[in-house]
């Protein structure tokens, strides 16, 4: 059965994994030297009361909406960026993209704060690296914009480390993706490669 999933935290989520799970990344190498970079600043049982803030908190760093990072990867295809441009007449038309894998990397911050003592422990800077591996999608183009993506299949990967230590690695089956997403406006590719446009990259509802 495929699974159904908007945001990588679906996938990946620390509060879904059952104790076994949960002891395994806690009990870990990345975990461990975590624990004693923060406790610099703090006692070993303030830390244990703190661990399900902390696994809330990496939970978090993990709610990146998947579309959001198919299609600002797809804006900097210069073939595509290049197609849409060419593109004349009115009538919409359709690219089929062959198999392919898209990378992210991104680097959250973390600062935990003890409550009562208005204190900050030391921050951590986490490393996550995801693949989305897609087969079958397409877009379509309409007057040099995107009006519509059809993803096909899609399986993530992900890594999340510490200090180069893996904390937490997994990787999806198949994805329950919407059969595709319209966008009535449609899109340019160089503006979605903008932070201040972001808002126009939420999909019509998907059918």
């Amino acid at each position: 059965m495929n699974a159904t999933a908007e945001s990588i935290k679906d996938l990946f989520s620390l509060q879904n994994m059952d104790a076994e799970q949960i002891e395994a990344v806690t009990s870990g190498e990345a975990f461990e030297k975590m624990k004693q970079d923060l406790g610099k600043d703090s006692k070993s049982f303030v830390l244990q009361k703190m661990l399900p803030e902390l696994l809330k908190r990496l939970d978090e760093m993990l709610d990146l909406d998947i579309t959001t990072m198919l299609t600002n990867a797809w804006a900097k295809n210069e073939e595509l960026a290049a197609f849409a441009a060419d593109q004349e007449g009115d009538e919409p038309e359709t690219v089929p993209l062959v198999t392919h894998t898209i990378t992210s990397h991104h680097e959250p911050h973390l600062d935990l704060e003890i409550k009562g003592l208005g204190k900050t422990l030391t921050g951590i800077t986490l490393q996550i690296d995801l693949t989305l591996t897609l087969d079958g999608a397409t877009l379509t183009f309409q007057k040099g914009k995107l009006i519509e993506i059809a993803p096909g299949s899609c399986k993530v990967g992900g890594r999340m480390s510490y200090n180069d230590l893996t904390l937490l690695e997994k990787e999806s089956g198949p994805l329950q993706l919407p059969q595709k997403w319209t966008f009535e406006e449609g899109l340019t590719l160089p503006v979605l490669n903008e932070p201040a446009e972001e808002e126009n990259l939420a999909p019509v509802e998907g059918e």
